[in-house]
């Protein structure tokens, strides 16, 4: 539900798939599926992908030079992070919540078990931040990540710059009230998830993924932490 961009094709291989809104591909978009509702536009001009400053938020994260050493489990119904390097994977255990008062930088691999909750603090009102990883990303089943409740909302950008073909992996019954961004590996959404937006270099949706495009996302600010105030990037998705 929103616009769809690709700066190659837009394939929809099967009867239910849909696009409420516009489609734009620098090559071809297959027919006849996906239904496109708006406009169906091939041979679009070409366009960079969101561009963040992953340097910038690494420094940002280990802001007070303390990184952990070795992974790190989380457990239990209330607990905050950030900012805070993790020299190794972070995990949410299953039933846990983390609330993010901070950017985030992880050199593994970020993993939520099932029934984890992770938030932006409220205290970033209507701002926003980044939680980075370096490895991959792996969603279990039911989990949940939070936007802040303010209006407009703040929300976390999950980054992950690995390659792989699972650098983000999404399994059923997930709702995720933020952004999802793999600029150099693909983003692997499974059944049932409900997702406000994807940027990646390859995105592949698996049955009744539902992505509804938030247009708070367009002009979102990223600060370093929710006391800085310091406006950062700006998130605009073409």
């Amino acid at each position: 539900i929103g616009t769809v961009y690709s700066n190659g094709n837009i394939d929809g291989n099967n009867s239910g798939t849909l696009i409420d809104g516009d489609a734009y591909a620098v090559t071809t978009i297959s027919a006849p599926r996906p239904t496109v509702t708006g406009s169906k536009n091939e041979g679009a001009a070409p366009q960079d992908l969101p561009s963040v400053d992953v340097d910038y938020w690494k420094a940002r994260a280990n802001i007070n030079n303390d990184p952990y050493i070795g992974d790190l489990e989380i457990s239990g119904p209330s607990n905050t992070l950030g900012p805070r390097k993790i020299q190794g994977n972070l995990t949410i255990r299953s039933s846990a919540k983390l609330t993010a008062t901070g950017p985030i930088h992880v050199t593994g691999n970020l993993s939520l078990r099932s029934n984890a909750d992770l938030h932006i603090a409220e205290s970033f009102v209507a701002s926003s931040t980044v939680v980075l990883i370096e490895g991959i990303v792996d969603f279990g089943s039911n989990t949940e990540v939070h936007a802040t409740t303010a209006l407009p909302k703040g929300y976390l950008l999950l980054l992950s710059t690995s390659t792989s073909t699972l650098a983000i992996s999404v399994n059923s019954n997930q709702f995720i009230e933020g952004a999802l961004y793999a600029p150099d590996g693909t983003v692997e959404i499974n059944s049932n998830a409900d997702i406000l937006s994807i940027a990646g270099y390859r995105v592949h949706l698996g049955s009744n993924a539902d992505i509804t495009y938030d247009f708070g996302l367009r002009d979102v600010d990223f600060t370093g932490g929710a006391s800085t105030g310091a406006e950062i990037l700006n998130w605009r998705e073409q």
